[in-house]
């Protein structure tokens, strides 16, 4: 049976867990409080203080785990690191990889992951059923190959995107998420650079950015070109439901509670390029 739960998120997920870093501290399933549980002994190792050093979370943990790979039973970080984006460099993904890889060892986190492959697999056959294979991915065809397209589910925290090297593009997301999320993760692959094309070349689309940046309700969207890669990949989203005669006169309105202030101007530059 197929598994969608990935060690190596999970992995670091534990040790930002550990480190407190955000999201990966909830402890709202059974699953959450149980790994919190289970390794709060190792809260002093040396992986997890070099993980409140570096002071990352959110889409960085991941987009870590998805530039590792397992070799002989340790992880090694991939040939070419040009993606691992914003928050990493080299130097730094080698130190954490190799307390990482300690850390693996020593709180002997595999024997843990491989007891709970039975969950795994239940909880990816019910995701596959029920959310994922609705997922019209062929419409992704006009934009990037579908055949790249990796999704990840996590009982741990979740729905980030990233993109390794142009080469394979990964979707994660938590095991309660319902479609439009993985739709939006995936989307991130295509909008990312178009915004960031847009934040450089045109004043008002940067303006916009800029001006919905609000550290206090928004602290994952901190920076202008972080928010115009949401705004883009949220007018995709929006674009993936009105192709798919779904109703989404009120997601506008939703948008906006949420302080995506400009988001029909956004749809609008969207629909213009279309």
């Amino acid at each position: 049976m197929r598994n969608m739960i990935d060690e190596r998120f999970e992995l670091a997920a534990l040790v930002f867990r550990l480190a407190g870093a955000l999201p990966y501290t909830d402890l709202k399933t059974d699953y959450q409080r149980e790994v919190a549980e289970a390794f709060a002994k190792f809260a002093g190792h040396a992986a997890v203080r070099c993980a409140k050093k570096i002071k990352l979370g959110y889409d960085q943990v991941f987009r870590f785990s998805v530039h590792i790979e397992k070799r002989d039973g340790r992880f090694a970080l991939i040939e070419d690191l040009s993606s691992l984006g914003h928050g990493w460099n080299a130097r730094r993904a080698k130190k954490f990889l190799r307390l990482l890889n300690r850390f693996y060892l020593d709180a002997n986190y595999a024997v843990f992951y491989n007891a709970h492959t039975e969950l795994f697999e239940q909880a990816t056959q019910k995701y596959i059923e029920e959310v994922y294979s609705k997922i019209d991915m062929a419409w992704f065809g006009k934009y990037a190959d579908p055949a790249s397209f990796r999704c990840i589910l996590s009982l741990s925290s979740g729905n980030y995107g990233a993109t390794v090297n142009e080469k394979i593009v990964y979707s994660l997301v938590y095991a309660h998420a319902d479609a439009d999320v993985v739709i939006h993760e995936y989307c991130h692959h295509f909008a990312n650079p178009i915004a960031d094309n847009w934040y450089k070349t045109s004043i008002e689309f940067k303006q916009w950015c800029d001006d919905s940046v609000d550290p206090e309700t928004m602290p994952f969207y901190g920076q202008g070109f972080i928010m115009a890669r949401e705004y883009v990949t949220r007018a995709y989203t929006i674009l993936y439901g009105a192709q798919h005669e779904k109703d989404m006169s009120g997601q506008f309105s939703e948008e906006k509670n949420i302080g995506f202030k400009h988001i029909e101007q956004v749809y609008g530059m969207i629909l213009a390029k279309e």
